[in-house]
C-alpha cells in the first residue's frame, strides 16, 4: 500500500516523465543533425551550381558580345562596292581567298538578288494583270518601295491622300511580306490616328516573307542539286563579275574587271582584243548554225549557191563571218544582237543599218564568255581584283571567328573548382 502510494505521488511522476523524455530527445537529436546536416549540402550544391550558371550565361553573352563586335568591324569599302564581307582583324580565321568562302560568298549574294528579281517579275506580272483586269495602276511585292512611302509617311513627308493609297494596300501585303516590330492591323490604326512620332520609335520594316523565302531557296537547292553540268554556279561567277566588277564600259580607272576574270590579261587594249575575238568567235558559230537551221536565210542562200552543197558550205561560212564581224562591233559599241535571229535575218542582206528590237549586249555576251571558264580560274582571279582594287592582301582578309575559353569557378561554400569549356563562333558565311 506504502509502495502504490508512493507512485502516485505527484514528484514521482513527473520525474518518471522527465526522464522518459530526455531519453526520446537522445535518440531523435542525430537523426535531426544529419536530416540538418543533409539540408545545408544540398542546398550549397544548389547554391555553388546556380552561382556556376549566371557565371556561365554572363560569360557566354560577354564572349558573343566580343565575336560581335569584332564581326562587325569588316572592310566597308569592299562591302559596299562589291558586296564582300571580310575582316583585317588577326583573331579570326578563313581567309576571302580561300575558294570555297570566296564562291559561298559569291553564291550567298547572288541568290538574295535573285530572289529580290524574281520578286520584282512577279509584280510586273502580277501588276500587270490587275492593271487589266481593274484597270488601276496597282503595285504589288515591291519591299522597297513599300518601305520608302512607309518612312515617307511616318516622316510627315507624305499628302493625304498618298496616306490613304498606302492603308489601302495594307490588305494586300501580308501576301508577300512581313513587317518587323509592329503588326500590320496596329500599323494601320497607328497611321489612322496620326501617331507618326510613336511609329518613329518602333521603326516598323517590311520585309520578304518567309514562306516566299524558303520556297525560292528549296528550288534553288533542288535545281543546284541536279545540274549535274554546274551551269549554275558558273553562271553566279559570271553574273557576279559583271554585275560587281563591273566592265571596262562602266570603270574608267585602271583597276581590274570582269574582262581580266575572263582572259586573265590585265593590259585593257590587248583584253578588248581578246574579248572582242571571244565574241567574234561565238558569234560565228551562231551564226553558221542559223545559216543552216534558218529557213530564210536558208533558202537565200540556196538559192544564190545554185543548189550546190559545196558551194552552200562555201557560202555560208563566208556570210556567217561577215555576218559575225557586223555582230561583234556592234555588240562592242552597245549595241543588241539577239543570239537567235529569226525573222529579222541578217546584217548582211539588208541595205543600210540593221537594228534588232530585242537580243543581248556586251555585258550578256561577257557572261557567255566568263562561263567558259572553270570554276578554280575564276574564282582566283576575282582574288586578284579585290587585291589590286583595295589594296589588301586576301588571305590577310578572314571571315569567320572562332574563341574557345576553359572556364574555372571556385565555390564560395564548398570547397571545389567547377571546369567548363566555352566554345563560341560567327561568320559572314
Amino acid at each position: 500500500m506504502e509502495k502504490k502510494r508512493f507512485l502516485e505521488e505527484p514528484l514521482f511522476i513527473f520525474l518518471y516523465t522527465h526522464s522518459m523524455r530526455d531519453n526520446n530527445r537522445a535518440s531523435i537529436t542525430p537523426f535531426f543533425i544529419i536530416v540538418v546536416s543533409l539540408i545545408v549540402i544540398v542546398g550549397a550544391i544548389v547554391f555553388e551550381y546556380a552561382f556556376f550558371k549566371f557565371n556561365y550565361s554572363k560569360q557566354k553573352v560577354e564572349m558573343y558580345s566580343y565575336m560581335d563586335k569584332v564581326m562587325s568591324g569588316y572592310n566597308k569599302k569592299i562591302f559596299n562596292e562589291i558586296g564582300l564581307l571580310c575582316n583585317e582583324n588577326k583573331d579570326l580565321e578563313l581567309a576571302i581567298s580561300t575558294d570555297e568562302v570566296l564562291e559561298k560568298q559569291v553564291r550567298m549574294l547572288m541568290k538574295e538578288k535573285y530572289l529580290v528579281k524574281t520578286i520584282t517579275k512577279a509584280e510586273d506580272i502580277v501588276s500587270e494583270f490587275l492593271k487589266k483586269k481593274t484597270k488601276v495602276d496597282v503595285k504589288v511585292f515591291d519591299i522597297s518601295s513599300l518601305n520608302l512611302k512607309l518612312y515617307e509617311i511616318i516622316s510627315g513627308e507624305s499628302t493625304d491622300n498618298e496616306i490613304i493609297d498606302f492603308v489601302t494596300n495594307l490588305s494586300t501585303v501580308s501576301l508577300y511580306a512581313d513587317l518587323h516590330n509592329i503588326s500590320v492591323s496596329s500599323l494601320k490604326e497607328m497611321i489612322e490616328h496620326l501617331k507618326f512620332k510613336e511609329l518613329r520609335k518602333i521603326k516598323p520594316v517590311f520585309v520578304i516573307k518567309n514562306s516566299i523565302r524558303e520556297n525560292y531557296e528549296k528550288i534553288v537547292d533542288a535545281y543546284v542539286k541536279y545540274d549535274k553540268l554546274g551551269l549554275y554556279k558558273h553562271y553566279v561567277l559570271a553574273d557576279y563579275a559583271v554585275e560587281y566588277l563591273g566592265y571596262d564600259f562602266t570603270k574608267s580607272d585602271n583597276n581590274l574587271t570582269s574582262e581580266y576574270v575572263a582572259t586573265g590579261v590585265k593590259n585593257k587594249k590587248i583584253n578588248r582584243l581578246i574579248i572582242s575575238a571571244d565574241i567574234f568567235s561565238l558569234r560565228l558559230l551562231l551564226d553558221f548554225f542559223e545559216t543552216l537551221g534558218n529557213p530564210k536565210i536558208r533558202n537565200k542562200l540556196m538559192k544564190t549557191s545554185f543548189n550546190i552543197p559545196e558551194l552552200f558550205a562555201i557560202e555560208s561560212v563566208a556570210v556567217a563571218s561577215i555576218e559575225a564581224f557586223y555582230d561583234t562591233n556592234r555588240i562592242i559599241h552597245g549595241g543588241k544582237i539577239p543570239l537567235y535571229k529569226g525573222e529579222e535575218g541578217f546584217i548582211v542582206f539588208n541595205i543600210g543599218d540593221k537594228y534588232y528590237k530585242k537580243g543581248f549586249t556586251y555585258p550578256s555576251y561577257l557572261k557567255m564568255i566568263l562561263m567558259l571558264n572553270s570554276k578554280e580560274k575564276t574564282l582566283q582571279r576575282f582574288v586578284d581584283v579585290i587585291e589590286d582594287r583595295f589594296q589588301v592582301k586576301a588571305d590577310k582578309m578572314f571571315t569567320k571567328i572562332h574563341v574557345k575559353r576553359r572556364l574555372e569557378f571556385k565555390g564560395k561554400l564548398i570547397p571545389f573548382t567547377f571546369s567548363k569549356i566555352l566554345e563560341g563562333e560567327l561568320s559572314y558565311e
